[in-house]
């Protein structure tokens, strides 16, 4: 169905479509909406460090159970599935003792009887590169449970059946296993549905997995959109001051004055007030291409203050009273600073009513557009007034 033919919207059809599949007994059923742009990843997301398997499934399975209980997560998953089963071997420590066999050694016999050792490598053709290794085994097919609990080790007080040192046991083996710097992760993953905080289930989870006190060795992080939101954030403030400190060094050159620079700077910091104010009003989420579209706005709202400034020092060099030098330079730039603003206004309408992903980064452009573009032709010709009044005196 058209989005035009349909009255409800992606996120009331994804949580009827949870609600219908709730109970559904021959899978497991996943909805997952559109994200709003990069950076894109779980809603929620932790992450399990450790070296045993057995012991991250577990407490994963503790971090499951209580982001399902919390309102407003959906789609909770975790990273290991189950695979193929497996047959383990579990050694008794107090037999060992008693034969004076040690772990290590028990391990030498089973991988020599399943999989042999390499005793040596030798070259089967004269002039052939490669070389061919001899490996020396205890069995010839493939091992069975049958054999393994016949298969006899060589211990101080004679040799006795493995089936004797400890017990077999059918585990199941994980498909994938993840590393990260070494260690083994396990990562438990969940959806939040829209009208609840992300930040909020990110918190209360945390707090949640501080209390499982994992044993020594082990640790824990978030992960996900909400790790990568703080990256982006971090790298876009990075790019904004170094954006600022370029356009007040142009500044400076341009006009040789510090306090000329200020003043055209200072409409930076009231086009993004506007943004916060109007996305607040309409309650727009301040998505990562809206915070692009917060960067790409100190050019725009620079060039505009640039406007002004210029008319005002281009007034006082022709011989202009200092007040009416700033009266005419608000009053003749009105025209074509409020045409180029309406010209960006109208040119981001269709890219920010078309799809939701770039929403934001329209819609940043456009508040901050509107806000400063009327405001700026106050404000500056009253700063400019304030700074320089007591030197024209």
């Amino acid at each position: 169905m058209a989005q035009e033919e349909r009255r409800q919207t992606s996120s009331q059809i994804a949580e009827a479509i949870r609600k219908a599949f709730d109970r559904y007994q021959n899978g497991k059923v996943s909805v997952e909406e559109v994200s709003g742009g990069p950076p894109v990843g779980a809603d929620v997301q932790i992450k399990l460090f450790g070296g045993d398997l057995t012991i991250l499934d577990q407490y994963a399975n503790k971090l499951m159970d209580h982001l399902k209980s919390q309102p407003g997560t959906t789609n909770v998953d975790k990273s290991i599935k189950s695979g193929v089963g497996k047959i383990v071997f579990t050694p008794d420590d107090r037999k060992l003792t008693q034969l004076g066999i040690g772990r290590d050694s028990l391990g030498f016999w089973l991988r020599f009887y399943a999989s042999g050792i390499t005793a040596d490598s030798l070259k089967l053709s004269e002039g052939g590169p490669d070389k061919t290794d001899i490996n020396l085994r205890l069995n010839t097919g493939l091992p069975t449970v049958e054999t393994l609990e016949g298969f006899s080790i060589p211990t101080q007080q004679g040799s006795y059946p493995l089936a004797a040192l400890g017990k077999f046991n059918l585990a199941v083996s994980p498909t994938t296993i993840i590393r990260e710097e070494g260690k083994r992760v396990v990562s438990v993953t969940a959806s939040v549905k829209p009208g609840f905080s992300i930040s909020t289930i990110n918190q209360n989870l945390g707090q949640f997995a501080d209390g499982l006190k994992l044993p020594e060795g082990y640790s824990w992080e978030t992960g996900g959109a909400n790790q990568e939101n703080q990256k982006s954030v971090f790298s876009l403030l990075q790019a904004m001051g170094i954006s600022v400190l370029l356009i007040v060094v142009t500044m400076i050159v341009q006009f040789n004055s510090f306090r000329r620079a200020l003043i055209v700077i200072l409409v930076i910091p009231l086009s993004i007030s506007g943004v916060f104010l109007i996305f607040a009003l309409s309650q727009t989420s301040l998505t990562f291409p809206a915070l692009v579209g917060v960067l790409a706005l100190f050019g725009i709202v620079v060039k505009n203050s640039i406007l002004v400034v210029d008319k005002i020092v281009a007034n006082q060099k022709a011989g202009i009273a200092f007040i009416e030098s700033i009266a005419d330079a608000a009053a003749s730039r009105l025209e074509p600073i409020a045409l180029t603003s309406l010209t960006a206004i109208f040119g981001l309408i269709p890219i920010t009513l078309s799809d939701p992903i770039w929403r934001g980064l329209g819609g940043a452009i456009i508040a901050g557009l509107t806000f400063s573009g009327t405001i700026m032709l106050f404000f500056i010709p009253v700063v400019y007034y304030y700074f320089f009044v007591q030197s024209e005196k």
